[in-house]
């Protein structure tokens, strides 16, 4: 069977109203997730206390999460934080706020479990600071958004940077929305994470896109807008499923063994790519058709 015939068995235009409509749900529903459960912050918008700590001989990240949570510090673990930082020997741990004897305690339980080690720094993060931290997140997040919108509409047309947008709308909520119903931990690695989705989404899109406006240019005899649609998501079916399928596959390998210092971080990453494959394809390319042909003359 061809690429060409495939996609039009798909019918992904004729169905453009199903597959919008499945979108706007999913984002009804990361909306009442988000507003039902909230987003759980993490030390870095929260504020806490972060440990430097360089050991004499490398420690694993497993045995250092185990030792805190020895600690008998209450809640020590929620939002806790531990990962290597620069050198194999050095240690960050970010944690809730913590008492001089809460940090004496946790480095005596540290040394006991893991080995001996030398306090390289230890800072706080204040809740001012983490207030400012999420706003400043917002406000990225925003940006990019807007210069997306712009670059888009320059690069194209309105429309199109209207349609894009609306799926970068529908990938940012869907991963929203599952932090808040998983409880996951939502820090600045969340935040860096949500701008990769954003970047892969357009970026897939910006392929189709392309064709599409490729294919208006040079429509085959008596071919409907419609019809241009569904032709150019079928030449850049293959594409987009082959790309994100690589992509998909390097993901799940990381969150399987790469360990949970990036486990969360993987699983928004697994979501979000996958939304923005769904977004690309089933929600901005209709969407647009359905701008252009009722608001243009």
């Amino acid at each position: 069977m061809s690429q060409k015939s495939f996609a039009f068995k798909l019918k992904v235009m004729n169905q453009a109203v199903v597959w919008v409509g499945i979108g706007i749900a999913v984002m009804f529903f990361a909306l009442i997730m988000l507003f039902a459960k909230g987003l759980h912050l993490g030390i870095d918008f929260t504020g806490g206390t972060n440990l430097l700590l360089r050991f004499d001989q490398v420690p694993q990240i497993v045995t250092v999460r185990s030792a805190v949570s020895k600690s008998n510090i209450a809640e020590i673990n929620r939002g806790t934080s531990i990962q290597y930082l620069g050198l194999e020997n050095d240690i960050s741990i970010k944690t809730k706020m913590l008492t001089p004897n809460e940090v004496a305690e946790l480095q005596k339980v540290l040394e006991k479990e893991v080995g001996k080690f030398k306090v390289m720094e230890i800072s706080t993060i204040g809740a001012t600071v983490g207030h400012e931290l999420r706003q400043q997140s917002v406000w990225i997040i925003l940006m990019v958004t807007i210069a997306l919108l712009a670059y888009i509409s320059f690069r194209f047309q309105f429309f199109y940077g209207l349609a894009a947008i609306f799926a970068l709308l529908h990938d940012g909520l869907l991963t929203i929305g599952f932090a808040a119903f998983t409880q996951m931990d939502v820090d600045l690695a969340f935040v860096a994470a949500v701008l990769t989705i954003l970047g892969y989404s357009i970026n897939d899109t910006i392929v189709i896109f392309d064709r599409l406006r490729e294919n208006q240019a040079n429509p085959q005899p008596g071919e409907t807008l419609i019809q241009i649609a569904n032709r150019s998501v079928s030449e850049t079916l293959t594409r987009s499923i082959n790309t994100v399928m690589t992509v998909l596959i390097v993901l799940v390998c990381l969150y399987l063994f790469g360990g949970s210092t990036v486990k969360d971080f993987n699983l928004v990453l697994l979501v979000g790519i996958g939304s923005g494959c769904y977004s690309s394809i089933f929600i901005a390319t209709p969407l647009y058709v359905k701008l252009k042909e009722k608001f243009s003359k």
